[in-house]
Parts: C-alpha cells; sequence; structure tokens
C-alpha cells in the first residue's frame, strides 16, 4: 500500500515514543515525532540518560526524514555539539504494519501497531547506541 507523506507524518505521531533495544532490560533508544513537525531523539542505558535530542524534520515523497538537530543536555556538563556537519541528517525508512510481537526482559511479551525501519542510525554520529544494528523502532503498542 502506497502512502502519502501526510498520512506517514500522521502514523509516526500516532505512537507516543517509537522503541529499539525493547529485548534488554534497562535500556532506552526513542523517538518521538509531534504534529508541530518537531521530535524527540533519547538514548540510555544503565541508569543513565546518554542523549536527549530535538529535532524538527520532514518527510519527503521518496520515503526519507529529513532531520535538523538542537542540543540538549546529554548528561551534567556535556552538551550535544551542534556543527554544520551534525546539523542535518536524511535517513532512508520503510514503515510496516504489524501486528509484531516482542519478547522483553522478564518473560514479558508485547504487541506493536507498527514498525519503523531505518536504513542506517537516524541519530548524529556519536549520539546513538554504538550498535548500529538497532535500526528497527516499534510503535504504537496495543
Amino acid at each position: 500500500m502506497s502512502r502519502t507523506s501526510e498520512q506517514i507524518s500522521h502514523m509516526l505521531q500516532s505512537s507516543q515514543r517509537w522503541h529499539a533495544g525493547l529485548q534488554w532490560y534497562d535500556f532506552l533508544l526513542a523517538l518521538a515525532f509531534h504534529q508541530d513537525g518537531t521530535g524527540e531523539m533519547m538514548y540510555g542505558e544503565n541508569q543513565g540518560l546518554r542523549s536527549d535530542l530535538t529535532f524538527r524534520y520532514e518527510i519527503s515523497a521518496d520515503r526519507q526524514i529529513h532531520f535538523e538537530f538542537f542540543g540538549l543536555p546529554l548528561y551534567p556538563g556535556k552538551m550535544f555539539a551542534r556543527t554544520e556537519v551534525r546539523a542535518l541528517k536524511t535517513v532512508a525508512f520503510h514503515l510496516l504494519d504489524g501486528p509484531f510481537v516482542m519478547d522483553e526482559p522478564y518473560h514479558h511479551q508485547s504487541t506493536y501497531r507498527y514498525l519503523l525501519c531505518f536504513a542506517s542510525d537516524p541519530f548524529p554520529e556519536g549520539q546513538g547506541h554504538p550498535d548500529k544494528s538497532l535500526l528497527n523502532y516499534y510503535g504504537v503498542r496495543e
């Protein structure tokens, strides 16, 4: 099924957050897309928030998301260094309909309506998890 950029935006905004790495305890890799064209990227593990970035986004007809990043504190005393190279990023993606059942810690399973698959890491270089295989984000928990 072919969807317009507006339909995809609505689907991305329908989940409070999109999560990757759901199989791990004490781990956060999440994206939030807001109706005003802004959003937030979060990465944390081991009781610490490592990245919390805000961004503006646009979705193109050829299934790419264009991100423009802004800095927020990573942890006390460290900020995201917004440089010309790191300020913008474009990432191709696919949005798939579920249901998708995920095994989560403590023998728990959750079902998600959508799967957002990125072609590459959506985070700016050095701000996301170093495991570049974490490109699948699940949204709209049922």
